[in-house]
């Protein structure tokens, strides 16, 4: 089967940009974020923003990791590489480069809830979504309504 290509490199560091100058607005007065990359892809978006946010603004940004099975998300088996107290009256900001369905976030975001944050905050490069995921927390790069399921970033 044959992948199309959605974003190519260029349209995601334009997203990646526009995405940290956003933040940079909505974080204005704040001097500390906790960036939560979703193991993989995540992860590596994440640290395109951590980047960028920090060349543009002077908020620090602390990261960890969050270890889910995406293939079979499970809230208790949601592993946070940090100490509990780094995530308490902090605001986090969950990573990841796309969502599906949703879950894999939900189940991460609701661990990390369970840890008591400020704020918390999404962010997605791509919803890849036959059904809309709504939400004001959710800073997007594109959102895309599949034909196929063969078509990457």
């Amino acid at each position: 089967m044959e992948t199309t290509l959605i974003l190519s490199n260029v349209d995601v560091m334009n997203k990646i940009r526009r995405i940290a100058y956003e933040m940079r607005e909505r974080f204005l007065g704040c001097n500390q974020l906790v960036f939560v990359a979703i193991k993989g892809e995540g992860s590596v978006v994440s640290e395109l923003i951590k980047a960028e946010l920090q060349s543009i603004s002077d908020i620090h940004v602390s990261s960890m990791i969050a270890h889910i099975d995406k293939r079979k998300p499970d809230m208790s088996k949601v592993r946070l590489e940090t100490n509990p107290e780094e995530i308490s009256g902090s605001i986090c900001v969950v990573i990841d480069d796309v969502i599906n369905s949703g879950r894999t976030l939900m189940y991460v975001c609701s661990s990390i809830i369970a840890k008591n944050p400020k704020q918390l905050t999404t962010v997605v490069i791509l919803i890849d979504s036959i059904e809309p995921i709504q939400s004001k927390q959710i800073l997007l790069g594109l959102l895309f309504q599949p034909t196929s399921r063969s078509m990457s970033i």
